[in-house]
């Protein structure tokens, strides 16, 4: 991002109808300078699994074994939410696609929160008999569990899960919620003590006792609050679930819409005493991930900050700016797993409607781009094909969504 570009973002990005409008202005002109550079560009090797995407960057699609889980749409997705199938591919094998199965639940940007839960098994969630519920899949076994919750993240250790409203999710951020009967499920069983749906609050569950072990509404989130938020009418959600890789901290965002623009604080609660800091962000917090066990890099503004990548110690309570020349744009930052100094991240599509995805050395502040993308015109706003990249468990691979053979297509990239 140049510095007019910057000037122009700064003025527009609290108004996203204003800031659609001229970017999409802005690329219809630079746009074909794009295009005759290739559908995608890298010196790496790479796989390709078209008509097969994932979601979200805070958790790996490919496992330890080498599966590859992922979705393909079954339906027309309307506002970027719609159906499809859940499955994999073995990356080692020349094998077909594993269908593993259908959810009601899908979007675009988070799919249904298709995640790893352990080496064989897998939760995503659904819609079934009018209940909603996160699904617990065994792909060797085809057996099948279920929790009386839509769940946002699993913790690594595989016990825990937290649990957000999607339907207010998905109307504070258009294209995050799913298409189904909220009234009937939300209303599905008032009495359930982790039922919360009905009010909108943030749970987290251990699967292994059935208990719930924290729990916080949004009154109390505001309050909690560092930044300021404007009135909205309480019209309140919260969102972007992560655990730390010891699964003892989670991070998340509470987040106020006010029809026009969406504010975010950022909190991180000890999962084992319940204690909950806020941190220090300026009320813009877009996404982030754990580089160890107590450190986030996050993609946010801070107090007395402008917005940019940022180093969160919440052992030390402290906060520094990562100053690169190529990190000046929002992205969606993944760590190594086994080189807690390393992460991956990505831009969303410049003026060429070029997309790149870089590998970043925190300690030694450098990074270099490993690929970059046409992404055609169609993918913009709740249909957009964030790159979303996450390293495989193994850490040998990363995976991004792309756009480049003009579907939502998976990419599996052998790690430099």
């Amino acid at each position: 991002m140049n510095i007019i570009e910057r000037f122009v973002y700064d003025i527009l990005k609290n108004n996203a109808a204003a800031k659609d409008a001229v970017v999409g202005i802005y690329q219809g002109v630079f746009s074909i300078f794009g295009m005759v550079k290739g559908a995608i560009r890298t010196e790496h090797e790479i796989k390709v699994y078209d008509d097969f995407f994932f979601g979200f960057h805070d958790k790996p699609s490919l496992n330890s074994s080498g599966l590859l889980i992922g979705h393909t749409a079954t339906s027309v997705f309307k506002n970027g939410i719609g159906t499809a199938k859940i499955g994999y591919y073995d990356i080692n094998k020349a094998t077909n696609f594993t269908q593993i199965a259908d959810t009601s639940c899908c979007n675009n940007q988070q799919g249904s929160m298709l995640a790893w839960v352990s080496d064989t098994k897998v939760a995503f969630n659904d819609y079934i008999n009018n209940e909603i519920v996160t699904v617990i899949s065994d792909v060797t076994t085809q057996e099948k569990e279920t929790l009386p919750f839509h769940f946002s993240s699993v913790s690594p250790s595989g016990e825990l899960f937290s649990a957000i409203n999607f339907c207010r999710f998905g109307k504070g951020l258009s294209g995050y919620g799913y298409d189904i009967k909220y009234n009937d499920a939300i209303n599905q069983d008032a009495e359930n003590p982790i039922s919360h749906t009905k009010h909108g609050d943030l749970v987290i569950y251990n699967q292994t006792n059935s208990q719930e072990v924290f729990r916080l509404s949004a009154i109390k989130a505001r309050k909690l609050s560092i930044a300021s938020f404007p009135e909205l009418a309480g019209y309140e959600y919260f969102s972007h679930t992560c655990f730390s890789p010891d699964s003892n901290l989670m991070s998340f965002m509470y987040r106020s819409f006010n029809g026009k623009k969406n504010s975010s604080q950022l909190f991180v609660v000890n999962v084992n005493t319940g204690e909950l800091k806020a941190l220090p962000t300026a009320g813009m917090v877009s996404h982030l991930h754990w580089l160890t066990d107590t450190k986030i890099v996050a993609y946010c503004n801070i107090i007395d900050g402008k917005d940019g990548y940022y180093i969160f110690d919440t052992q030390l309570d402290s906060v520094q700016a990562l100053e690169n020349e190529q990190l000046t744009a929002d992205g969606h930052p993944h760590s190594d797993p086994h080189n807690k100094a390393k992460f991956v991240t990505d831009t969303y599509p410049n003026r060429e409607r070029r997309q790149m995805l870089y590998l970043v050395d925190e300690a030694k502040n450098t990074s270099k781009q490993i690929l970059d993308v046409y992404s055609p015109k169609k993918f913009r706003g709740a249909d957009r094909v964030d790159f979303h990249p996450r390293y495989s468990q193994c850490g040998q691979y990363i995976t991004i969504d792309s756009p480049h053979l003009n579907s939502r297509s998976q990419i599996v990239i052998k790690t430099p």
